[in-house]
């Protein structure tokens, strides 16, 4: 009867294995530094690999593959960059934590189906998709959430916590705790000390020849700067030159279309804002502030939100042409469709690291509701929600390319706004228009940086921060 489940058994133990030598490989990165590292995962590997081929060709009596010419490139190439990969993670495991550069690593199976349908034509359904995108918040968020929580800023214990099946497994297993105790600590204590003593000698071999070599090192390293700053100047130059030829080409009345586009997308990426702040703050705070309505209503958002925008263009503006309306309102949809999420996942998190003891102390001296969200939860959420509506705003910018010009059905739909201009030109061939208004989006998003959202984040850092 198990034998259907054995492979999720052996996946299950392929994967524990996996994350235990992640583990000892970012040990050795203190005594080997990154590339030795690196390089000990595949020279340890190799033997066990020839064993494993020899094995495979004893077991069904198949001969040798011998591939042709076209087998090398592919193989030389994904071995290069799984070798980068690996090096990479490790610089990323000690740039920030082993807990989080493996959670980020464990988003593999969405990546795998999206790889897989462009590059392999593997079709992924509706319920596959729901199912990577369900198991990726059990296996891997949900227990980095869980984690994380102790590190929230708390001055009373509160009962309502982030639980994780699998992170309990994992901190409370015996078996796993005997096997790390046997296994792990005793590999590693040794692998310490050959590492240290060959560090000692490798150091002394160095301290004579360093000297040496410092001064030849220091003279090629600052002509070699002195190079790249040459030829990057040299690029940026030509470039400008470049620019400069194509916007002789725009006549005025141009400029103005652009400058009008301008305007009626600012307005309409504001208005998206707005309106996508006014579901998402209450529904934010509802779902960070309710543990147990968290557990249930995540897992939907992040399978909604997971629907790419532009899939569902098409389903909304024919709804909308239906009803009458036109692209200049169902952009502003558009547009809020592919930057809703942003706000809404971050303020999720702002409400869940606000203290459960100022939760307790508004509730201890009855605060109205008013009260409640004018002095805790919109203070305790505000670094949270402007980091979230500058990351939609910057959405909503970008959204503007496809939600103000589109195609369909061999007709085109399109209103007046920067993102129409910038797809017509495209279209058209007209890369003076194409450079302008990529310009003028450009510079109106680094202004409303500089005006808008940086004083709230200096704000957000000075007023609305909470220290212990």
């Amino acid at each position: 009867m198990l034998t259907p489940w054995l492979w999720a058994i052996f996946t299950v133990i392929a994967a524990f294995f996996q994350t235990l030598r992640n583990a000892m490989q970012r040990e050795l990165t203190g005594s080997l530094g990154t590339v030795g590292a690196t390089h000990v995962r595949f020279l340890f590997g190799l033997p066990f690999a020839l064993i494993f081929l020899g094995g495979l060709l004893l077991e069904t009596g198949a001969p040798l593959p011998r591939p042709g010419w076209v087998f090398w490139p592919w193989v030389i190439d994904g071995a290069l960059a799984q070798v980068a990969a690996t090096a990479l993670m490790l610089i990323a495991m000690g740039e920030r934590s082993f807990v989080i550069t493996i959670a980020y690593l464990k988003t593999e199976p969405i990546q795998v189906a999206i790889f897989g349908f462009i590059f392999l034509g593997d079709a992924v359904t509706w319920p596959m998709a729901i199912a990577i995108i369900v198991a990726t918040d059990q296996l891997i968020w949900r227990p980095v959430i869980a984690w994380s929580d102790k590190f929230k800023f708390e001055q009373v214990e509160t009962t309502a916590r982030v639980s994780s099946p699998l992170l309990h497994l994992f901190q409370h297993s015996r078996a796993l705790r005997n096997l790390r105790r046997h296994t792990v600590v005793p590999l590693t204590e040794g692998v310490y000390r050959h590492l240290a003593n060959a560090r000692k000698e490798r150091l002394a071999k160095q301290v004579a020849s360093d000297s040496s070599e410092t001064s030849t090192r220091g003279k090629f390293a600052s002509w070699l700067r002195v190079l790249l700053i040459a030829l990057a100047a040299a690029a940026v130059l030509y470039a400008a030159w470049q620019a400069i030829g194509l916007l002789r080409q725009v006549q005025q009345g141009q400029f103005g279309e652009i400058l009008k586009g301008a305007l009626a997308t600012f307005l309409r990426v504001n208005v998206s804002l707005l309106l996508a702040a006014l579901w998402t703050i209450p529904a934010g705070v509802a779902i960070g502030f309710n543990p147990k309505l968290a557990r249930i209503a995540q897992p939907l958002v992040q399978v909604v939100a997971s629907i790419p925008a532009p899939a569902l263009f098409p389903v909304i503006l024919l709804a909308l042409i239906k009803i009458g309306g036109g692209l200049g309102i169902g952009s502003i949809v558009l547009m809020m469709l592919g930057t809703q999420w942003y706000v809404l996942f971050n303020v999720i998190a702002g409400a869940m690291a606000i203290p459960s003891d100022l939760r307790e102390v508004s509730t201890l001296f009855r605060f109205t509701t008013i009260q409640r969200w004018r002095t805790v939860i919109l203070p305790g959420i505000f670094p949270y929600l402007i980091t979230g509506m500058v990351t939609a705003s910057g959405g909503a910018w970008n959204a503007s390319i496809i939600a103000e010009y589109f195609s369909l059905n061999n007709h085109t739909y399109q209103t007046v706004g920067l993102g129409a201009v910038i797809s017509a030109a495209t279209d058209s061939g007209q890369f003076h228009i194409l450079l302008l208004a990529t310009i003028v989006m450009a510079l109106m998003v680094v202004t409303i940086n500089r005006l808008v959202w940086r004083p709230l984040y200096r704000l957000a850092e000075t007023r609305y921060k909470l220290e212990g």
